[in-house]
């Protein structure tokens, strides 16, 4: 019979145990290592729980399917956790929940990569610690802890229903922009991105003035801000995109095509990945939607690794009143990155940008 605290024991004897590592090569345990997904499932399966109907295989973006298929409930992310809940980002990870404010997962291997040798090389391959938003997208629970708003713990309220509260885009589980529009829309009033407040025409290009690109591996960026509008575009680190104490409301990122970044609003949440980079388009040139941005995300995708070898964005941002928080790489996670820049709670009011 499944035993859900035999699960959870057993995750967290993996996460203890430092001749398990991490590694998305080796994921099975084959030689004692697994991934963020991969420990998961073998745990639960190790206690009982049918799930893959026992076999090595699944990842992050078909658990909400496969656990809701043997019972477990899908709730919202800002559910009240219980010891035994799987955190999931549908797209990039997932962990466990263990009570008392404590997460326990399995994160990336001694080098900040995908494999590596075998076992726990740095203490934090796989490890617990206190909790954290992703953010994720959603809580898997086992049926004998769910509880929903209706009360009703059959498997039936967790199936593709418009009405149920886990699912308001009619998904099984919520998407990556579940939280937030698909097509950012401009907000109206004060904070209305087609204006700017100093009674300029919009847009106001903030790139127009720059001089011309000499370092083809240099970042470009801009701000927006209901203060002040488009600010000047600054390059790197010599300078910070923002003006202290001004929300930054819509971020503008030049990757030349190599690359993806992604904001957090107070009012949406995370909103779709911007690959583009034009001030006057706020659906696919704008990462925003006019409210303030508690957190971002920047990817960058090394066009030629054998002539510069690999690189990643190294970014930072600076919530309002405060000092700039530690560099982020790319959405590494793990040895004190949390796969963004920003606490995703507090309004930014600067960020800055780099390859490295």
């Amino acid at each position: 019979m499944p035993n859900l605290e035999q699960a959870t024991q057993l995750f967290e004897s993996l996460c203890n145990d430092d001749t398990h590592g991490y590694s998305q090569i080796d994921r099975w345990g084959e030689y004692s290592d697994f991934d963020c997904s991969s420990a998961i499932i073998y745990a639960f399966q190790q206690a009982g729980y049918p799930v893959y109907g026992g076999c090595h295989e699944g990842y992050t973006g078909s658990m909400a399917e496969a656990f809701a298929a043997i019972g477990f409930a899908v709730l919202p992310a800002d559910v009240d956790l219980v010891r035994g809940d799987i955190l999931l980002n549908v797209a990039d990870h997932v962990a466990l929940y263990l009570g008392d404010g404590l997460l326990g997962e399995f994160s990336q291997s001694e080098d900040g990569g995908i494999d590596g040798a075998s076992g726990d090389q740095t203490g934090a391959e796989a490890y617990i610690h206190g909790y954290y938003d992703f953010p994720w997208d959603c809580v898997l629970r086992a049926l004998e802890d769910a509880a929903y708003p209706d009360g009703n713990l059959s498997p039936s309220a967790n199936s593709a229903d418009p009405s149920n509260p886990a699912n308001p885009n009619g998904s099984l589980y919520p998407s990556a922009s579940a939280d937030g529009p698909s097509s950012p829309t401009a907000p109206t009033g004060s904070l209305h991105p087609f204006t700017n407040p100093d009674g300029t025409p919009w847009p106001r290009d903030p790139f127009a003035n720059l001089p011309p690109r000499t370092d083809p591996l240099s970042i470009r960026y801009a701000a927006w801000t209901a203060e002040d509008g488009w600010l000047p575009a600054v390059t790197d680190f010599t300078d910070y995109a923002g003006v202290p104490g001004h929300p930054i409301r819509g971020l503008a990122i030049d990757l030349d095509g190599c690359g993806w970044y992604q904001v957090r609003t107070r009012d949406a949440g995370w909103l779709p990945a911007i690959r583009g980079c034009d001030a006057a388009d706020w659906d696919n040139g704008v990462a925003g939607d006019g409210s303030p941005i508690t957190a971002v995300r920047v990817y960058y995708e090394t066009a030629d690794p054998r002539q510069t070898g690999w690189l990643a964005a190294a970014y930072q941002a600076a919530p309002l009143g405060g000092d700039f928080y530690p560099v982020q790489y790319d959405d590494n996670q793990g040895n004190g990155q949390d796969g963004y820049a920003g606490d995703a709670v507090t309004p930014m009011d600067r960020f800055r940008l780099r390859l490295e």
